[in-house]
């Protein structure tokens, strides 16, 4: 029904008007004469350049795609009024034979010259002006032979001749829409010279689509309707025949027959109580490049444009997106981008059939080989159901979907009937995506997927939080935030929640068992520690759950995940949860884990802050908590280390270990040969000399670059009270080491610190102490 409805069904036109002497000047002064004599081709010549065509933001001259002269727009005038009348007039019929409604303004763009062999290879023009859509060529009397224009659309071709003898006292002109392949075949004899303007239509909101469709959007209503009931819960996409840009993209800017269908589909829907809505249709291709290529470059369409970067081969990826939103009435709407499947599409064509309005091909890069991208871009008539809308919404955006609805279920306002639908709708959109995912973590959506848990146990809906404990909750709640778990507990429980974090997971074999056994551990560790603090916002209830949990901690304290619970959360959660547990083994096995040896690196980096976070402080002063214990001892260490002297060194003999140590990690420690590291080992003797003597500061270490470089390792690895530089005389060069207190400057800021942590611990009160 679509391919009846044609329109004027012109892509491109053309005509003979009434000779007018244009009075045309160039900017050199000189008025050309029609028709052209040979004696002026020089001076077009030299007040011209070589047009060139555009590849991206780049142009090139290369006389194989693109051979004639062109002089821009700026750089002539045209004195005679009359021949402006006369273009005014030709673009009127212009506008009316492709259907556009208002005025079609024509703007002088460049004057061409093709000389003999001149020619330009199938291109498209650029729609470089905001409302542009076509292009007009005005050829000026001049004898020449060949040089026909040929303009290509959907399959169709038309040709236009300017050479016939008898047309030398006449304008002759043609026009086409801007996406139109066309081509200048070579000029055999003579020279062919033209005006290139471009066509642009008015750009009031107030004009209206021209060909009111009346009678046939009533033959389309039924199978409209039939179409969208077809695929429920989805869209229908609708391609038009046309390309177009980005920029300006309008109902009012559709070409040709696509007005008309545009107009007879929106016009039909609205009669069928079907929404519609027209978008512009992106398809993005990647793939390899046939070609042996192995430049960068990239090829963008221009009134200079061919191709020429190597065919696309195997297809590595595709996309197709929804973007520039238009209703009926040619409002845009802040819809955002969909990314749609082909199954959607409604076309007499593949979406990629033709040359690509863009395309890009990158070189070699690392371990890739080179690679070409494509871009087509059509209109397209976006057609749903008014039912379907909660769950399109939902699917396409997801994100903003979620935000909306969360607020609206954090809110005390009355919600509509639409509320149920699109929380049913979004569960519905979210369960695809965690289903794709497995123990390892949610990637995609990760924080929308928590924000619309709790937005479900938040809103009351029985309904819907029966729909997400089948298959959302139970992905998600092993990984959710503790915000989320704890808004969970209130409304499910915490026995509830609990099996929720419990899911079984896949038995996993072959190599990666331990690696993933590993990960999962770490993950089970991250969802305990979580689940515990959501249970120790509302201890009162959650008591026996929370004791369970406490009692699994132990073994569990070391394995933090690379996005997990830090080593210091997991010790304040502990020590809260201990007064939980009852049974003396299970108190002493998270006491010692959490004690952990009890060093004072430990106590700095662990075990202090973590009795300072005021998270659950509060529960340090329960009976049985054993928070005091472990503040005693954070105390008692800190104390032991602020009570050390630290005296200036009374020479020059600093620290170095003993014998050679290798440690994983150090530059140039990680894989010595046998006569590497003996080599080493003579150099270490002499350096251990330096190290050890009292009234020598500097010394030189002349070795290769390999073994100065094991040297350099093996200072920063043991944090030596050194300086090195590399003294480039000679050869080999030598490493010149000079000693320095640099460790007593660290053990005194280290002691500071200590001391200002010991008063932050003394000012903690547990149970009144």
């Amino acid at each position: 029904m679509l391919s009846s409805l044609t329109g004027t069904g012109a892509f491109c036109v053309g005509g003979v008007r009434d000779f007018i002497f244009p009075e045309l000047r160039l900017a050199g002064g000189e008025e050309l004469a029609l028709p052209l004599s040979a004696a002026q081709v020089p001076a077009i010549e030299a007040a011209g350049e070589a047009a060139p065509y555009g590849k991206g933001e780049t142009t090139v001259r290369d006389e194989d795609v693109r051979r004639c002269r062109q002089i821009d727009a700026a750089e002539f005038d045209i004195a005679n009024p009359a021949w402006g009348a006369m273009v005014d007039g030709i673009a009127a019929s212009v506008g009316e034979a492709f259907g556009v409604a208002g005025k079609v303004k024509a703007t002088p763009y460049k004057l061409l010259l093709y000389g003999k062999g001149g020619h330009f290879k199938p291109h498209r023009d650029t729609e470089k002006l905001a409302a542009m859509f076509g292009t007009l060529v005005v050829v000026l009397p001049s004898r020449h032979s060949g040089g026909e224009l040929r303009v290509r659309h959907a399959g169709r071709e038309e040709r236009f001749r300017f050479d016939a003898e008898d047309r030398l006292k006449s304008i002759q002109y043609a026009a086409f829409f801007a996406d139109c392949e066309h081509e200048v075949r070579p000029v055999k004899s003579g020279y062919r010279l033209c005006l290139v303007y471009n066509l642009t239509r008015p750009r009031s909101r107030k004009e209206r689509l021209n060909l009111a469709p009346g009678e046939r959007a009533e033959g389309l209503i039924g199978p409209l309707c039939r179409l969208a009931g077809a695929r429920p819960g989805d869209l229908d996409v609708i391609l038009l025949d046309h390309r177009y840009p980005e920029k300006g993209f309008s109902v009012a800017g559709l070409k040709g027959a696509d007005r008309l269908r545009a107009a007879a589909l929106l016009e039909a829907a609205e009669a069928g109580g079907l929404i519609a809505r027209l978008a512009l249709c992106e398809l993005y291709q990647l793939g390899q490049l046939e070609d042996d290529w192995d430049g960068y470059d990239s090829d963008t369409s221009d009134h200079e444009d061919e191709g020429g970067v190597g065919e696309m081969g195997d297809l590595i990826e595709e996309g197709l997106t929804l973007t520039h939103w238009r209703d009926a009435a040619d409002r845009s709407e802040p819809l955002g981008s969909y990314s749609i499947e082909r199954s959607c599409l409604v076309a007499a064509a593949d979406p990629d059939a033709g040359e690509p309005d863009e395309e890009f091909a990158e070189g070699y890069t690392g371990n890739a080989g080179c690679t070409k991208e494509h871009w087509y871009r059509r209109a397209a008539v976006v057609v749903w159901r008014p039912e379907d809308e909660p769950g399109i919404t939902a699917r396409y955006r997801f994100g903003e979907s979620v935000g909306k609805w969360v607020k609206a279920a954090r809110g005390r306002q009355r919600r509509g009937a639409d509320f149920h639908a699109l929380g049913g709708a979004l569960i519905g959109a979210a369960e695809p995506q965690v289903a794709r995912y497995t123990a390892g973590g949610l990637q995609a959506h990760r924080g929308t997927l928590f924000a619309l848990a709790r937005g479900i146990a938040e809103c009351g809906d029985a309904g819907l939080m029966a729909r997400a404990e089948k298959m959302l909750l139970p992905a998600i709640a092993p990984q959710a935030d503790t915000g989320t778990l704890a808004a969970l507990v209130r409304v499910l429980g915490a026995q509830r929640v609990v099996a929720l974090c419990s899911s079984p997971e896949a038995p996993v074999g072959g190599e990666g068992r331990e690696y993933v056994r590993r990960a999962r551990l770490r993950g089970a560790a991250d969802t305990r520690f979580r689940l515990l603090a959501a249970l120790l916002k509302n201890v009162g209830e959650n008591g026996p759950a929370a004791s369970e949990i406490a009692g699994e901690l132990a073994p569990l304290l070391p394995h933090v995940g690379y996005q997990g619970v830090s080593l210091t959360e997991r010790a304040h959660l502990a020590i809260a949860a201990s007064y939980l547990l009852e049974e003396k083994a299970k108190r002493n096995a998270l006491r010692c884990a959490v004690l952990d040896g009890g060093n004072v690196a430990r106590v700095r980096e662990v075990l202090a802050p973590a009795l300072l976070q005021k998270s659950f402080r509060r529960l340090f002063a329960k009976p049985g908590s054993f928070a005091a214990e472990v503040l005693s001892h954070c105390v008692e260490m800190l104390e032991a280390e602020d009570a050390k002297a630290i005296a200036a060194f009374p020479d020059w003999r600093r620290f170095c270990p003993p014998a050679l140590v290798e440690k994983k990690g150090a530059r140039g420690v990680l894989s010595w040969g046998g006569h590497q590291r003996d080599e080493f080992e003579k150099i270490l003797v002499v350096f251990r000399r330096f190290m050890g003597s009292a009234d020598t500061e500097t010394s030189r270490f002349p070795a290769r670059q390999d073994l100065r470089d094991m040297l350099t390792g093996y200072i920063d690895s043991n944090q030596l009270d050194l300086e090195y530089r590399v003294e480039k005389r000679g050869s080999p060069y030598a490493l010149v080491c000079t000693k320095t207190s640099a460790s007593l400057t660290r053990d005194r800021a280290l002691q500071k610190a200590d001391r200002k942590l010991l008063a932050e611990l003394r000012a903690i009160e547990i149970s009144g102490r």
